[in-house]
């Protein structure tokens, strides 16, 4: 093979995969860049990148094949990062982080298949547990715990397919029970008792499809029955 053959056979080879593998960059009117994104053979392929008109980084996502494979960072304008996802074939699967603008963690937990599974928690701008509990097939399901922002616990209850079930509980600051209850297919049913921030019961009666039913008891802040209400 004479050497000006092989030199175009490379030729050859060097311009098909040229059309093959293509960058692209596209501008904001300012001339800022927009985004950053690469192709091969007309698919997503690569690391694609792209950017407020600021010039600060908005998203950087990673294909292959024309899928999402891999991690995705997407920032804030402040440039702190807002979330951090892994992407398997296409969907949200393993662990996946969210952030707030002032970096503190927002909300983590595992993905299976873009749905939410296992345990989550959830927090508050400060950095105390908002809630916590676990997902089946991307619903509530199971015990689930709810904090104010000084991290106290208001509620706490069992979920089953995203619906409230079973016997639920809220307290005040202090840590006295507020309500208790209890719930089918997220309506209120049957026994329910509220009482003041002090805890002292104020309240007593039945419930039916989330609205109450029968004979309510009143008291007073002594615990005596002041009087009875008819639903």
């Amino acid at each position: 093979m004479t050497k000006q053959i092989l030199n175009i056979i490379i030729s050859l080879f060097l311009v098909v995969n040229a059309v093959k593998a293509q960058n692209f960059v596209s501008y904001y009117e300012n001339e800022v860049v927009k985004e950053q994104v690469d192709t091969l053979k007309g698919e997503r392929n690569g690391t694609w990148k792209f950017y407020f008109p600021s010039g600060n980084i908005n998203r950087e996502e990673q294909y292959v094949g024309g899928s999402l494979e891999g991690w995705s960072v997407q920032y804030h304008k402040n440039g702190k990062i807002k979330s951090k996802e892994f992407y398997k074939n296409d969907a949200l699967n393993d662990t996946s982080f969210y952030f707030f603008e002032n970096g503190k963690l927002e909300k983590k937990g595992l993905y299976v298949n873009d749905l939410y599974e296992g345990s989550w928690l959830f927090y508050h701008p400060n950095g105390k547990i908002k809630r916590k509990g676990f997902y089946v097939d991307g619903d509530p399901h199971g015990e689930w715990f709810f904090f104010s922002e000084k991290g106290k616990l208001e509620h706490y209850g069992t979920m089953k397919n995203g619906l409230k079930e079973g016997e639920w509980l809220s307290y005040t600051a202090k840590g006295k029970v507020l309500a208790r209850g209890f719930y089918e297919k997220d309506l209120k049913e049957g026994r329910w008792v509220f009482s003041d921030l002090k805890g002292r019961k104020i309240e007593e009666g039945n419930f039916e499809a989330d609205k109450k039913t029968g004979e309510w008891l009143l008291f007073d802040k002594k615990g005596s029955q002041i009087a009875k209400e008819q639903h």
